[in-house]
């Protein structure tokens, strides 16, 4: 609640405004664009697909199915911007979608001097190009949410949930990657396809231009199909569910163990500290790793621990509110990691976060609900990466190094339990 303003599309936008959780699971309408063009940059087609729903925006004066004939670029762009302003989408997708067609797309309605608002606002779409690999470029636009596909499948995280762990891809291409997991590619392929394109367009017959708009609405069908084959869209409504992030911020671990752990914090009085940066003056040491034996042997028993690294944080209450550094005198009967760091013997912030989130992921493992299993587990298992990152307001290079010397410790002593029994252990 707060104030508002009302727009020509949309009657209330808060700007400031009061917000309260609500337990609301949402069905997102989501669209998928696809545009085509020469190699200078002139325009042919924009392709939109969603459910039971596909039209081309095609310059050309031949009728074609499931194409919108428009006689230049610019009819073309404005009767674009009308469709998804009509269709009214919660979801923008497409594959390269940021990068590529959206900045195209920017060029060509500023060629115009037409506004490129395809928002539920009169403001135009806003976008940040990374140049770096490892960082996802996004694009705003009011009151919808663009996630690229390719982006989205290119997450680690993604790549190790149920639906999508056991497709193999050699490039992240749409023909790669729709092959893996929908079993089917693209109308045109290889590496002459864009000189295919310009072939089909500038023949002005009816079958090649057909097979243009064909070619060009598949593209758009397959992006759409990979996200609702991987159920990649529910499991980030999960997530943001979760932590309180937008849904394409998903990939933002510093920022989502924020929203958890400070508002726990308020709630306690507590004030966190402000994000700063600094380097690592040394390197962290990492999990212990024990030489394999190699041989051939009869009746193995495979251990596993079950989410090592928050469960150390839950039973040894390694918290950033709790961290008392390496002076042992300042509290009474104060917990001591094996890198002789001290922690308050108490229930700390984090370890009640991941003992509710635990008991959250049995829920759903319990009522089948695969995502939501997953995506508690991605939260809870990013929570040590995040303390050890430097770009985090809670790092601390000692309490970092707790959570790695108590797994290391905890390793080797049930190692050597097993073999008080009589077992021997072999890797």
């Amino acid at each position: 609640k707060g104030e508002y303003e009302s727009s020509e599309k949309i009657d209330h936008v808060y700007k400031n405004p009061e917000i309260k959780p609500s337990d609301f699971k949402p069905d997102l309408k989501v669209i998928s664009i696809d545009t085509e063009s020469d190699k200078k940059g002139n325009l042919y087609c924009i392709g939109i697909y969603s459910n039971n729903y596909k039209k081309n925006f095609m310059i050309t004066n031949l009728n074609l199915n499931n194409t919108v004939s428009c006689k230049n670029e610019e009819e073309c762009l404005e009767k674009f911007r009308s469709e998804v302003q009509k269709l009214d989408p919660d979801i923008i997708t497409g594959w390269n979608l940021v990068s590529f067609d959206l900045v195209f797309l920017q060029q060509l309605f500023r060629k115009h001097k037409i506004q490129f608002d395809i928002g539920r606002t009169n403001d135009p779409v806003r976008l940040r190009i990374e140049s770096s690999f490892f960082r996802s470029s996004n694009a705003d636009v009011t009151g919808r949410q663009v996630l690229d596909a390719m982006s989205l499948i290119r997450d680690p995280f993604i790549q190790e949930a149920p639906s999508i762990k056991h497709a193999e891809f050699d490039s992240y291409t749409l023909e790669d990657v729709s092959n893996a997991i929908l079993g089917k590619g693209k109308l045109l392929k290889g590496k002459k396809r864009h000189d295919e394109i310009i072939s089909l367009y500038e023949s002005k017959k009816q079958a090649d231009l057909q097979k243009l708009s064909d070619y060009n609405l598949l593209d758009c069908q397959l992006a759409y199909e990979i996200l609702e084959k991987t159920d990649i869209i529910a499991l980030a409504i999960e997530r943001t569910q979760l932590t309180g992030l937008q849904l394409d911020k998903l990939s933002a671990s510093i920022a989502a163990f924020d929203s958890l752990y400070i508002r726990e914090a308020r709630k306690k009085n507590l004030v966190s500290p402000t994000t700063r940066f600094g380097q690592k003056e040394e390197r962290l040491k990492g999990g212990y790793v024990f030489s394999s034996k190699p041989g051939i042997y009869h009746n193995v028993l495979i251990f596993d621990f079950k989410s090592l690294y928050p469960s150390i944080i839950k039973t040894f209450n390694v918290d950033p509110a709790s961290y008392l550094g390496k002076n042992k005198g300042k509290e009474k009967n104060a917990i001591e990691s094996p890198n002789k760091v001290y922690f308050k013997n108490t229930n700390g912030i984090l370890p009640d976060i991941i003992a509710r989130l635990h008991e959250a992921r049995e829920k759903a493992k319990k009522e089948k609900r695969e995502l939501a299993n997953y995506a508690l587990k991605i939260i809870m298992n990013s929570f040590w990466g995040v303390l050890a990152s430097q770009n985090c307001r809670f790092f601390d290079f000692d309490m970092a190094s707790a959570i790695t010397s108590f797994a290391r410790e905890t390793i080797q002593l049930t190692s050597k339990k097993i073999e008080e029994k009589g077992y021997k252990v072999i890797y």
